[in-house]
């Protein structure tokens, strides 16, 4: 006689729980074990027996997504987000109206005393520092030293960093799953590169070394990764979600310095 097993309340569980369950249920699938068997205890509200198509509906990066407060300003082509989140954290999203691609991330980062953060970019060109002067010129890197900049584009998470005049056999890119990075490392000793995937953490989705690829030309080693089916969902459903959002007709004085 079978004992039945009563699913779990997923309600009830951690992100972190969640994110080890759904990692099981891609191992499983990944090993030809079909993770339908374990949909009695995960429960149907995670949605394994169907892959992992809508989990991000269950992390926390999408629900805080939802909860924060957004405001909306749409100039020419670019539509910008301008997030409030409930730990005062704050961040803006540029989005191509054409593509429907997401162009910018910035991240203004509570501090710890409460005063005002500095706006740091997550994805897209740097911030002009507005503040750079004379006086302080003889502080900023050589711009001969290499330069990241992180892009994002429809089906594909890019890095590109500037100034690396090796062959590309002289690099070599690894992911990391256990420790949620890219790692980089040149033959010669000249370069090494941790690179942080948050799009992959924040979904709980692991960094597989197929989805890396890599090419070198003009003194740029071009970093891909491929966005797994589950990110490419998400961000299909969330820019019909900040579609929603009507446009003001006056910019918040926090975007503007963006």
């Amino acid at each position: 006689m079978k004992r039945k097993i009563d699913p779990i309340d997923t309600n009830d569980l951690s992100d972190s729980t969640l994110c080890k369950l759904f990692t099981l249920a891609s191992t499983l699938k990944g090993n030809n074990i079909d993770p339908r068997l374990f949909q009695n205890i995960i429960g149907p509200s995670t949605d394994c027996a169907n892959e992992q198509a809508t989990m991000y509906k269950n992390s926390i990066w999408y629900k805080s997504l939802l909860n924060a407060e957004k405001t909306c300003l749409k100039e020419d082509q670019i539509k910008k987000i301008h997030y409030k989140f409930d730990d005062g954290n704050e961040m803006v999203e540029e989005y191509n109206v054409d593509t429907r691609v997401l162009l910018r991330r910035a991240w203004n980062m509570k501090g710890k005393l409460g005063g005002e953060g500095k706006w740091s970019v997550e994805i897209g060109d740097p911030i002009p520092d507005a503040t750079t002067n004379a006086d302080t010129l003889d502080l900023m890197e050589s711009k001969d030293q290499p330069i990241l900049l992180k892009r994002n584009t429809r089906i594909n998470i890019e890095w590109r960093i500037r100034n690396l005049p090796y062959p590309i056999e002289t690099y070599s890119i690894k992911a990391y799953d256990e420790e949620k990075l890219i790692i980089i490392r040149t033959s010669n000793k000249k370069y090494f590169k941790k690179l942080a995937v948050p799009e992959l953490t924040r979904l709980c989705l692991p960094i597989e070394q197929a989805n890396l690829q890599a090419t070198h030309k003009f003194s740029t080693l071009i970093i891909t990764y491929r966005k797994p089916q589950a990110i490419l969902d998400m961000e299909k459903e969330w820019y019909e979600e900040v579609n929603k959002i009507k446009p003001m007709k006056d910019m918040p004085n926090d975007c503007k310095t963006q």
